[in-house]
């Protein structure tokens, strides 16, 4: 699978250490049956991706599922900026959803927070 049309977000656009800390401890949780969205308020918008070994073992498989989510946030983020800080936790039960499935309920749960 060539990933050369895929556009991830800007580094402008991803979090830091500092605010992936703090966003993970203030921010509000729902849980979907792929994925756990951490959500707060901020002033503009800003995501981070976190693919844990339990989902893949192999550096290759997680790196791309992430490019993959990050893709999504990138198209919803351009059609309806986002003014939220965002941190999307992958779960294990990903592993049997086809890609279409799990790109609806990540937009289902974008809409929701």
């Amino acid at each position: 699978m060539v990933f050369s049309n895929i556009r991830m977000l800007s580094k402008k656009q991803r979090l830091t250490r500092t605010g992936f800390t703090s966003a993970f401890s203030a921010g509000k949780r729902m849980h979907t049956p792929t994925m756990q969205v951490i959500f707060c308020p901020s002033d503009s918008f800003h995501a981070s991706v976190v693919v844990p070994k339990k989902v893949y073992k192999n550096a290759v498989d997680r790196n791309k599922l992430r490019r993959k989510i990050y893709a999504v946030l990138y198209e919803q983020n351009k059609k309806r900026p986002f003014s939220k800080t965002l941190i999307i936790i992958v779960k294990p039960s990903i592993k049997g959803t086809p890609l279409l499935i799990f790109k609806a309920s990540l937009l289902t749960a974008l809409e929701s927070v």
